[in-house]
């Protein structure tokens, strides 16, 4: 059976990797792809299909590189509000 997986299992990662005929099962998928705009096949192992797509739809689509960055400041930033919000609101019952 040909054998074609995602490189992050084998600490190779953004590669596609497998055996000679899990990567020639891949060239004609691609090839039909090309061909046709999507090819839907069992042959791919672990994948279902191959899509083209047009190079705008994926230079617009792209996950911004600040994302992470943003939501990890951002979290930062609403745990340090939620802390002086209890720490306000116990200082507000001591009060009493």
């Amino acid at each position: 059976m040909p054998q074609l997986k995602d490189g992050s299992d084998f600490k190779i990662n953004r590669h596609i990797v497998g055996d000679e005929s899990g990567l020639r099962n891949l060239i004609s998928a691609c090839e039909k792809a090309i061909e046709q705009g999507e090819y839907i096949g069992s042959d791919l192992d672990d994948f279902n299909g191959v899509t083209k797509l047009e190079t705008e739809f994926l230079k617009n689509n792209q996950e911004s590189k600040l994302t992470p960055i943003f939501l990890t400041a951002f979290s930062i930033v609403v745990v340090f509000l939620i802390f002086l919000v209890v720490l306000g609101f116990k200082s507000f019952l001591n009060w009493f």
